[in-house]
């Protein structure tokens, strides 16, 4: 009966055995077949499919694409993107502040929207801080404010605590920062990561199957949402603009690595860099946030004196998607509210200089002239 037993239990590990490995065959074939359907589908160049009204700017390594709005005498405020997102899908927001007199850059953040894609993969924060400075430096700004979503929060970060003379405040929308409150640094991947991270081919079907895949983008809008019907067709077509681009899921599977599993030092996931980092920041965040949950926007006003949160309620991990007047409408008040301290600020230290130059100096006359 043991025999008997033994045999049976033999038996089934064997056929288990098979059907894991068919299951993985099956996978893996179905992988391929999504790779090549992205081969087939990304076949054009940047020149003809690029939206006219943008513009390419050298910025560090890179070409990056941008697209400007609003009076060139208005504070400059540069839009950073998070994964997916490129300067096509700030439509409204770029509408609204150019209105309020901001002049406003929208950048594409390689390897996603037009921008050129760097040889290398190289996509590290600092990496992309560089190329967020290089946009500054291509539009001769001297300050500027970076408003920055999910993972452009931490290149904007960085980009702040490397010239911070440079940045004049940070609004980060659902960041995601990895801050190591907790922790001394990033926890090494696991094996089965790792192993998916290794291989190429597993790694391109996977980016070809749902990031760059076209049929799947209004279903990951939705997915990163919380409003019941956020995710219109309006937007999965601006989001869709730049996966026709030839390289697209190459260069996403290329970038991947580093945002799933770098071990790089980074100064935006370590608490130290919030403390002394001298300049306002604004938060505002989804409640309903899966991907950043709102309360590690919490733990950074603890953690920074100089941060405030405003929540947008009943928003998931994309405000400007699901409440997209509403945001608009706090973030011009964000902008207005750090342009005014800015102003009180400079006005301040013109009076604290004319005072030890002996001379004699408005304080509110120079915060409204400054403020214009």
């Amino acid at each position: 009966m043991l025999r008997s037993l033994l045999s049976t239990l033999l038996s089934m590990l064997r056929w288990g055995f098979y059907g894991f490995l068919v299951f993985g065959v099956c996978v893996y074939v179905f992988l391929l077949i999504f790779t090549w359907h992205a081969e087939q589908r990304e076949t054009h160049e940047a020149e003809n499919i690029v939206p006219p009204l943008g513009r390419y700017v050298k910025a560090a390594d890179v070409n990056i694409f941008v697209q400007e709005a609003g009076p060139p005498d208005g504070m400059d405020v540069l839009l950073v993107p998070a994964i997916g997102g490129w300067s096509g899908t700030w439509p409204q927001t770029m509408a609204t502040l150019a209105k309020a007199g901001f002049h406003v850059v929208a950048m594409d953040l390689p390897p996603f929207g037009f921008s050129q894609r760097p040889e290398a993969a190289l996509y590290g924060k600092q990496d992309q801080a560089d190329r967020i400075l290089g946009v500054m430096d291509a539009f001769a700004m001297s300050r500027a404010i970076l408003v920055a979503h999910s993972t452009g929060g931490g290149p904007a970060v960085e980009a702040a605590s490397a010239l911070s003379r440079r940045i004049d405040a940070l609004v980060l929308i659902d960041a995601e920062l990895d801050i190591a409150f907790n922790r001394k640094g990033r926890a090494y991947p696991s094996f089965l990561v790792d192993r998916f991270l290794a291989s190429r081919n597993v790694r391109d079907g996977t980016v070809a199957t749902f990031i760059s895949n076209p049929l799947f983008t209004r279903h990951l809008i939705q997915w990163l949402s919380h409003k019941p019907g956020a995710a219109t067709q309006a937007w999965a077509d601006l989001y869709k603009k730049p996966l026709r681009l030839k390289g697209t899921t190459a260069a996403i599977s290329a970038w991947l690595p580093e945002w799933v599993a770098s071990l790089k030092p980074a100064r935006s996931e370590d608490p130290e860099t919030y403390r002394k980092l001298n300049i306002p920041i604004h938060l505002i965040w989804g409640d309903y946030d899966m991907m950043a949950p709102v309360e590690q926007a919490k733990e950074l006003t603890r953690l920074a004196s100089n941060a405030t949160l405003k929540i947008v309620y009943g928003a998931g991990h994309l405000p400007q998607v699901e409440e997209t007047e509403f945001f608009n409408q706090m973030l011009v008040k964000s902008l207005n509210a750090i342009k005014h301290d800015l102003a009180i600020k400079a006005a301040a230290e013109k009076a604290a200089k004319a005072a030890a130059a002996g001379l004699k100096a408005d304080p509110q006359t120079d915060a409204k002239e400054h403020a214009k």
